[in-house]
């Protein structure tokens, strides 16, 4: 299938149906809950930012870029559909095996031959696409809705990890996790993106309702081998990225159930030791899956990566963060830069098109909001705020770290929009964390002087 034949009347006339169906159960959802649950009141323009993001990736994949990632997944997911009604007990023979595993004389000159036969990530999203299709009539419009549809729940318990948190922020953290023009465009589509962004959302509020909250124990244990499975098939470095930030989210969360000084010097020290020994085993029972991302080859995989983006056909839409050493201290030297970039470019003068213009001024809001909270808390005041709030705690480490390792691994700015995407969301809403626990500390400390003024007296 030609890119511009992938949307035409059909999709036109189908896809109003679906998007009827999804608001009306979206305003049951929002109306059984907003009673009791007033974050609901963003549910409904929530799941329709992403809805529309979704469409959008659609026409500038068909109108603009002629083709890519998405119209791949779709038209490999498009055969995988013709399998189904010529031999279903050959579709979930594909469905359930692996690239290196399966039968591609299953397709044949009638079907056609898909594109992605010997990438696992990427035939992943292919099986899971073939889903959305075989229930979405085949048309490509209505496939990337049901995606950005299911996917939204994942992205709405990360949204609510954080209001559940902080009540009072749930407007400004609605903007972070729903509203930001990078996350629900690159998070909505029938991309990679879209899958391990809703995993993330998933992972993050299984683990806090798991270890901080302690409800639901099986159900959640068993979504977080799941999700962390799919993250380890599509993109490992994000499974990388959410544990440093969990063992010390479950350090600082149980520290404070601990009482007496006595008792913590004891206790602590001990729990601290069982999360560290629990991470390297971690680590050390992951190395075979994580591949080429394992600890002995990502150091070397990021400096392939960023000499492959630099050449000549990327047509100048890179950036350099200047050449390092393969080493521990060469890359180190390299953080702050690495991480300054992830966060806040491509700039306005570096914006070379449409979706690089929307990126940048994104980034320059982001970097605007970031300026303002430095200025506020006088810049050292964020080691004071770092460990106040767990939750907090696990969002900035969470932001850096994975800040870090796509900053000086990826020197292309198309590549770099999509990756940071999960960034974006716990970053901004860290920054607004900051923010109010600052406003606290003011209101607190005038109530106090007001506390030890005489009546009448000017404060």
């Amino acid at each position: 299938m030609r890119v511009f034949e992938m949307i035409s009347w059909y999709d036109l006339v189908i896809a109003p149906f679906y998007l009827l169906l999804i608001f009306f159960l979206a305003r049951a959802i929002q109306k059984r809950n907003i009673d009791t649950q007033p974050i609901y009141r963003f549910y409904t323009k929530a799941l329709f930012f992403k809805v529309i993001g979704g469409i959008c990736v659609c026409l500038i994949y068909t109108n603009y870029y002629y083709g890519g990632d998405t119209t791949n997944f779709f038209s490999d997911a498009i055969l995988l559909n013709k399998v189904l009604f010529r031999d279903p007990g050959g579709y979930f023979y594909l469905m359930t095996h692996s690239v290196d595993e399966i039968d591609y004389t299953l397709y044949d000159a009638n079907i056609g031959y898909p594109i992605y036969v010997r990438d696992s990530s990427a035939y992943f999203i292919v099986k899971l696409t073939s889903v959305f299709v075989f229930f979405g009539f085949r048309s490509y419009i209505v496939a990337t809705v049901l995606m950005a549809w299911v996917s939204f729940f994942g992205v709405w318990k990360l949204y609510r990890v954080f209001a559940d948190s902080f009540p009072s922020l749930s407007s400004q953290f609605a903007v972070g996790v729903f509203f930001m023009p990078s996350v629900f465009f690159w998070g909505s589509g029938i991309l990679k993106d879209t899958v391990t962004f809703s995993a993330i959302g998933y992972f993050v509020s299984s683990f806090n309702a798991l270890f901080i909250s302690r409800k639901k124990i099986s159900s959640n244990i068993l979504i977080m081998l799941f999700v962390s499975n799919i993250m380890l098939i599509i993109r490992p470095y994000l499974l990388i990225g959410l544990l440093p930030g969990c063992f010390l989210w479950i350090i600082m969360a149980y520290s404070e159930r601990v009482t007496g000084t006595m008792k913590k010097a004891l206790v602590i020290p001990v729990f601290v030791g069982m999360i560290v020994g629990l991470g390297y085993l971690m680590l050390f029972l992951l190395q075979e899956s994580l591949g080429q991302y394992s600890a002995d080859n990502l150091v070397y995989k990021a400096v392939e990566t960023q000499k492959d983006l630099k050449a000549d056909y990327y047509q100048g839409n890179t950036f350099d963060i200047g050449e390092y050493e393969p080493t521990l201290s060469g890359i180190l030297k390299k953080a702050p830069i690495a991480i300054f970039t992830c966060i806040f470019r491509p700039a306005l003068n570096e914006a070379n098109n449409i979706v690089m213009l929307v990126s940048a001024l994104e980034n320059t809001f982001i970097l605007l909001l970031t300026l303002r909270t430095l200025i506020r808390i006088r810049i050292v005041g964020v080691f004071k705020y770092f460990l106040r709030h767990s939750l907090l705690t696990y969002s900035l480490i969470f932001t850096f770290f994975f800040a870090f390792s796509v900053g000086f691994s990826t020197s292309n700015f198309g590549s770099l929009v999509r990756y940071k995407i999960p960034i974006i969301p716990f970053f901004v809403c860290s920054l607004y964390i900051i923010d109010y626990l600052h406003k606290l500390d003011k209101q607190n400390a005038v109530q106090k002087i007001k506390q030890f003024t005489p009546i009448g007296a000017k404060i």
